[in-house]
């Protein structure tokens, strides 16, 4: 496990463990061993991406999971060392006893402007350098375990939420506090729950370790999320029900106007209309290939009852604390 104190990675390790009784071998890289879960089973590994710590594989059959990634540029040092030559020194250094990696990637590689039901073969279209480094983890680990004739998925959710959402949800709430969104409101999004991502992920191990058994290797971007999307205003009903009502004043945004602003060349106003790109316009994504590989009982789930239930169950507070 790459990134195993990450938002998906604690959850993931933990997931493992209870699915497998305990009995699962894992070794996390980490930079310290402060957030780790305490679990027998676990390994911590000291060390981070591009460096590559030989401790950190066993000759035994196993699965690569990689979140070792960079997401925010607080550093202003680009994505390139972690996210491109971290995962390409990775994929050099895995141990013949890999059957396959599983690589957290994002929706985003598909571009920023209006994507309805993208589904994999849609093309990539990366517009952010955070993007950009991620599609090229994408080619280098795909393009390395189908030489190698191992297995790779490379996951693509758009929005994940969970009690520990330091962004998705917290800002959104922000956008009903202020009652002003960018946006028709109709916009489509699609999401997935931090521990249903889990259970993705591991039930993708699985099928990469039955699949290896079998002598059968796959290499596929696959997309991650409900069934159905979550339009902006049936959200924003949820809110509601939590936070009370609260009037909310829609913004459209022209299709064109990012792309214009964009040109203007500074920083500022860049991030602006990304930002603006994010919010206003429907990013959705078709499920049916991860729903043929793991089932429907996770798929099939409403994003809007698990937002809610999600919301309920935790202090609401804290989620508009997170963007106060």
């Amino acid at each position: 496990m790459i990134g195993g104190t990450g938002f998906v990675g604690r959850k993931t390790i933990e997931q493992l463990n209870r699915s497998s009784g305990g009995k699962l071998e894992i070794r996390a890289l980490v930079r310290d061993k402060t957030n780790l879960t305490k679990l027998p089973n676990v390994t911590p590994v000291i060390g981070s991406l591009p460096d590559v710590p030989d401790q950190l594989f066993t000759n035994k059959p196993n699965i690569v999971i990689h979140f070792g990634t960079k997401n925010r540029d607080t550093d202003g040092s680009g994505f390139g060392e972690i996210n491109v030559t971290g995962t390409r020194n990775l994929m050099y250094a895995l141990p013949k006893s890999t059957a396959g990696v599983i690589y957290g990637s994002s929706f985003s590689v598909y571009g920023q402007g209006n994507l309805l039901n993208a589904n994999e073969l849609t093309i990539t279209n990366p517009e952010t350098p955070l993007a950009v480094s991620r599609a090229k983890a994408e080619t280098i680990i795909l393009n390395e375990m189908e030489k190698r004739g191992r297995s790779a998925f490379v996951l693509r959710p758009r929005f994940i939420v969970g009690k520990d959402d330091a962004y998705t949800l917290p800002t959104l709430i922000k956008a009903y506090n202020h009652h002003l969104n960018v946006g028709s409101g109709s916009q489509l999004s699609t999401y997935i729950e931090v521990h249903d991502y889990a259970k993705i992920i591991t039930r993708l191990t699985d099928v990469l370790f039955q699949k290896a058994a079998e002598g059968i290797y796959l290499q596929s971007p696959l997309n991650i999320g409900y069934r159905n999307p979550l339009p902006l205003k049936q959200l924003h009903s949820v809110f509601q029900k939590v936070f009370g009502y609260k009037r909310q004043f829609y913004v459209p945004v022209p299709k064109g106007l990012p792309s214009l602003l964009k040109k203007s060349g500074l920083k500022m106003i860049d991030k602006a209309a990304t930002i603006l790109e994010l919010g206003a316009f429907s990013h959705s994504a078709d499920v049916s290939l991860l729903e043929k590989m793991i089932g429907s009982d996770i798929i099939q789930k409403d994003p809007e009852e698990v937002i809610l239930q999600l919301l309920s169950a935790s202090d609401s507070n804290s989620f508009e604390a997170k963007q106060s």
